[in-house]
């Protein structure tokens, strides 16, 4: 089996996630969570630029992105998860 490089893997995946934002219904809104540490937000950086680049080649201005970040203090949402789970529990 052949293994594809790192970056050609990253531009499949990206490409995936045009191909997919650019079937989307209109008024769309994409809502993600990310982590809040560097590799959140530059997965942040990466998904809004891929919407936009959809929005553009294809005329789509009625899409959204909305990204969600843990609140200041919580690294991941698993974190925020557990701590809400002991909060009830």
């Amino acid at each position: 089996m052949r293994w594809e490089s790192e970056t050609a893997h990253r531009e499949r995946q990206l490409a995936l996630v045009e191909a997919t934002v650019a079937k989307l219904p209109a008024g769309a809104e994409i809502v993600a969570a990310f982590d809040a540490d560097d590799a959140g937000r530059k997965l942040v950086d990466v998904i809004r630029q891929a919407v936009a680049s959809v929005a553009r080649r294809v005329g789509r201005s009625d899409l959204a992105f909305q990204a969600q970040l843990p609140a200041k203090g919580e690294k991941d949402w698993n974190q925020v998860l557990q701590d809400a789970r002991r909060m009830v529990g």
